[in-house]
């Protein structure tokens, strides 16, 4: 019977204490995109892309918004929102977009920043290109 209660109360220590980090983790909160690099090329955005937001949430979720200009209005409104899983194992920050394709995504912080980078593609002419991406956000 101790056995049972020092095992439940392991259990619940532990998961309080991992809930814990994460609403503590410097990286909960919502960042701004800043800055856009294709491989190591800085690229110019435009006003809707700067809107580009992403969120991390203490219970271990992320989400993405994005903006489009609206050709009638001419004013950047949502184009969606897409929201994943975020972790940590150690220093090193963990995503699982939900993406089919290994993307090599890395999420770091630096100098008040975040970093996200990635693997990316695209088509041109019938050939897949890919690209080093760099996202620098801001809270």
């Amino acid at each position: 019977m101790k056995t049972i209660i020092l095992s439940l109360l392991t259990v619940i220590f532990l998961t309080s204490c991992s809930k814990d980090i994460k609403e503590q983790d410097p990286i909960v909160g919502k960042w701004h995109l800043k800055q856009f690099f294709r491989n190591d090329s800085l690229k110019v955005l435009t006003e809707c892309a700067l809107l580009k937001t992403i969120e991390f949430k203490s219970n271990g979720y992320y989400t993405e918004e994005y903006f489009i200009k609206d050709t009638i209005s001419n004013t950047c409104v949502p184009n969606g929102t897409s929201g994943y899983k975020w972790g940590k194992n150690g220093n090193q920050y963990t995503i699982d977009n939900g993406s089919l394709v290994n993307q090599n995504d890395q999420i770091k912080l630096e100098n008040n920043n975040l970093i996200y980078s990635y693997e990316g593609w695209h088509f041109t002419s019938n050939t897949i290109v890919t690209s080093n991406i760099k996202l620098i956000y801001q809270k």
